[in-house]
């Protein structure tokens, strides 16, 4: 009898038999895989390769081609773990953790006789970086430093699965050629850079791909669920915080930067568009490169990539390079580096966003095929690096010693800031400025003043942080045309001819513990609202039960009767707390100067989310979970729209962004009508603005225009206001990310404007300079018991304008005070 196994096979055999569909294969029709992809030579170039029998290959380790499912976290943290335990030519050393608890890995890879003396090589190549004793060292004895790096943003996965078959290549490999690299290098491999947003990528794509990969750029598996796993666990762009460092991602990947200092780093990215290439590599535009970067880094990186055009040449992958992308801002992982002596290199590749992709004229491509491209391309960089090792090690001396000189030269000493009283505001700032190992002194007997001198090691760095941008050579940029960080935490700063008198230096960052100030109140605590961790303070207060009062001034009080602790158990309270948040507390009775206007309510906040600016959102969410500690709650706008949505939850509602205001019936609108003129705050940022449409009328015209790739204006706030309780000062800074300026109908009351003459920083034309005077940027309309307030900017952008982020917070206290 024949069996059914037999013709399972004899099916399976006849089906081999058949034509191979044509590669423009429509939506609903299977595409062929066009790797041999369970051999790792398919993803390197490294054919003819032996390698030890006893290591297992990523597929045979994980049970998977790299072609055919997307390792996740997990994959790769057990993979590097195996290969750790089984080759003594590779390391793995953990820094911290992100948010959702995921650690970061730094994967070294050298001879194991170079491994035997790890910390003796690095301390001898961090000499190199040091002016003082630099020109001593011998450099030919001192490995060249590679760093390859991948999927800071957690979509773009492709570098990741290649850096796996990089890991394993050059942790087995046998032959002279390999053994003579890993003796003059020291081999950096940080798989990914955003472990949480690959994992969430990962188990979208792997969770919605079917058995058999189909061509339809319509599927599920193309189109992840907003918002995208592209950023991190608070929906922030990770590659954009490598200098202002407020998120683990940032932190940690500046601390193995920096706990190396590498000669060559590699970034390895994917892009949307196959317009102008496939591939694209550095150098950027070079109209658009950061003025501290010096020409001999970019002529170095085009060096390097002649060999990347060699790998891609090879396989026929169309690429470009010198256009479209830049080395401007500073704050990104490709460029980081390049003001610190390392010869910084991005590669993208056009994303197939799941396994299969049409690209158009350059045809359809697998994610094996993507894979394979960054797999060459990196083996290409540090093949070419080595070739050019005595240059970088030299160049990476010279910058340096250029630096120090530079610094010699400045007429200006170094640069004075004031953190207006602030401390928390300080220890943000100084913590800062202590993770790029940046100097700085406090002044002697003035509380609240820094010095950070020029004459240091990293005197590009301290010029990034602090100087604005105002000279520019195009119009164009591929992120923002300025950043700002002094500016961003509200600092009074400027340069100083000579050096001031200062305390001993500043080697941690510590926030000053708050007291209470008087010992035990037979009445009454109050404490102002202008330090940074004030909010905080509220919000802890409100989750103890504690009734917090404010007086006309945005004094809070803290009564000592109809509490639900006893008299010295609210004195142990407000101690412990003020001491841990860093807010004094004073101890009073009751007097004629304290006019309380109402109890501080405790917001119930709802962030409306699934549609307008996931990372707007994603900044406000980031302030009030980590550095506010207020009740909040993310809804989906499906959630909002859907008829049981009980509204009456929640003190204040917040929107941002473009709004599909069709997608929610009349019904929701009208409850949303209802709840505010019962007395509800609504929030609109941005262009979420039209929401105000659907209660009563819009009464912003927005006129949207072109031309800014991020700019500072300086606006003027009302004084009365309890919006801006806690600034001492009449105006601020504050970072415009768009062209758009708003009138404001007769209906609302214009709280903050740009001032008369606002430039600070970045690149404008005159005409928009002439748009944005005087324009509004926040107002305020009541309708019925509420009100609605209107922002037009990001008031917590990019989670480190920590100057702006009080308006936020008073916003949801005070709503109803407005």
């Amino acid at each position: 009898m024949i069996s059914f196994r037999y013709l399972t096979l004899l099916a399976a055999a006849f089906l081999l038999l058949l034509p191979v569909p044509d590669s423009s294969a429509q939506p609903g029709r299977r595409a062929e895989t066009p790797s041999p992809a369970s051999s790792v030579e398919y993803y390197l170039p490294v054919q003819g390769t032996q390698y030890r029998p006893d290591i297992l290959p990523p597929q045979a380790f994980l049970g998977f081609e790299l072609d055919d499912r997307l390792a996740d976290w997990g994959d790769i943290t057990r993979y590097v773990d195996y290969l750790a335990e089984k080759s003594d030519r590779v390391s793995v050393k953990r820094f911290g953790y992100t948010f959702e608890r995921r650690q970061f890995l730094q994967v070294c890879i050298t001879s194991p006789r170079n491994q035997r003396r790890l910390e003796s090589i690095r301390e001898e190549h961090l000499k190199v970086t040091d002016a003082a004793v630099s020109g001593k060292l011998d450099l030919k004895k001192i490995p060249l430093v590679v760093d390859l790096r991948a999927t800071i943003h957690g979509n773009e996965i492709s570098g990741a699965q290649a850096l796996l078959a990089v890991l394993f290549h050059y942790a087995a490999a046998e032959g002279k050629d390999v053994e003579k690299l890993l003796e003059n290098t020291i081999l950096l491999v940080v798989p990914a850079q955003n472990p949480d947003g690959m994992s969430r990528f990962a188990t979208w794509v792997n969770s919605n791909a079917s058995r058999h990969h189909f061509l339809d750029n319509q599927a599920r598996e193309y189109h992840e669920a907003m918002p995208s796993s592209r950023a991190n666990h608070y929906w922030m762009d990770t590659n954009r915080d490598w200098l202002t460092a407020q998120y683990p991602e940032g932190r940690n990947l500046v601390t193995m930067y920096e706990y190396w200092m590498p000669n060559v780093l590699l970034d390895l990215h994917e892009m949307g568009s196959a317009r102008n290439g496939l591939y694209y590599f550095s150098p950027g535009d070079p109209n658009r490169t950061y003025p501290y970067i010096p020409q001999e880094n970019q002529d170095l990186t085009r060096t390097i990539s002649e060999t990347t055009a060699h790998s891609l040449d090879s396989i026929g992958v169309p690429y470009f390079t010198g256009r479209g992308y830049d080395d401007f801002f500073i704050g990104k992982g490709a460029c980081y580096g390049d003001i610190q002596g390392s010869v910084c290199i991005l590669h993208e590749l056009s994303s197939p966003r799941g396994h299969l992709r049409d690209f158009g004229e350059t045809g359809v491509h697998s994610f094996g095929e993507t894979v394979r491209w960054h797999g060459l391309a990196a083996v290409g960089v540090l093949n070419a690096a080595m070739a050019n090792a005595a240059a970088l090690k030299d160049y990476q001396r010279r910058f340096y010693a250029d630096a120090a000189a530079a610094a010699a030269a400045d007429p200006a000493a170094g640069y004075v800031f004031d953190t207006r009283g602030n401390r928390g505001i300080a220890f943000k700032f100084l913590e800062n400025l202590l993770l790029h190992q940046i100097e700085v002194y406090p002044m002697a007997g003035e509380e609240g003043r820094y010095y950070v001198p020029f004459r240091q090691k990293h005197y590009y760095k301290v010029k990034g942080i602090f100087e604005d941008i105002t000279e520019f050579q195009d119009d164009k940029f591929y992120d923002i045309s300025t950043w700002s960080p002094a500016r961003a935490f509200n600092l009074e700063y400027g340069t100083v001819q000579t050096a001031p008198a200062v305390g001993a230096q500043i080697t941690e960052a510590v926030l000053h513990p708050g007291a209470v100030v008087g010992g035990q109140a037979a009445d009454m605590y109050s404490f102002l609202p202008d330090e940074f961790y004030a909010p905080w303070l509220i919000a802890a207060l409100q989750e103890k039960g504690i009734r917090v009062e404010v007086t006309a001034d945005g004094t809070l009080v803290i009564p000592v009767a109809g509490q639900p602790l006893a008299r010295h158990a609210v004195y142990e309270l407000v101690s412990e707390l003020a001491a841990e948040c860093g807010v004094d507390v004073t101890a009073g009775r009751k007097g004629k100067k304290q006019t309380v206007i109402g109890t501080v309510r405790q917001p119930r906040t709802a962030l409306i989310t699934g549609v307008g600016a996931s990372s707007q959102q994603g900044s406000l969410w980031h302030l009030l979970d980590e550095h506010y500690g207020m009740n909040h709650s993310l809804v989906d706008f499906s959630t909002f729209a859907g008829a049981g949505f009980d509204i009456d939850r929640y003190d204040a509602l917040v929107f941002a962004g473009a709004i599909p205001l069709e997608k929610a019936g009349t019904a929701a609108w009208q409850k949303l009508a209802g709840w505010v003129e019962a007395g509800g705050t609504l929030l609109l940022l941005g262009e979420a603005h039209k929401v105000s449409g659907t209660i009563d009328n819009d009464s912003i015209t927005a006129e949207t225009g072109k031309g800014v790739s991020g700019l500072v204006l300086h606006a003027e706030m009302v004084p009365d206001s309890p919006l801006f309780w806690g600034y001492r000062q009449p105006g601020i800074d504050i970072f415009k990310s768009n062209a758009t300026v708003w009138t404001v109908a007769d209906d609302a009351r214009v709280l903050m404007r740009y001032s008369a003459e606002p430039y600070r920083s970045g690149y404008v034309t005159a005409e928009n300079l002439a748009r944005f005077a005087g324009a509004p940027v926040v107002a305020l309309k009541h309708v019925g018991k509420g009100c609605i307030l209107y922002m037009q900017e990001d008031f917590a952008y990019r989670a480190y304008w920590l100057g702006t982020n009080h308006i936020l917070a008073n916003a949801l206290f005070f709503g109803n005070l407005l």
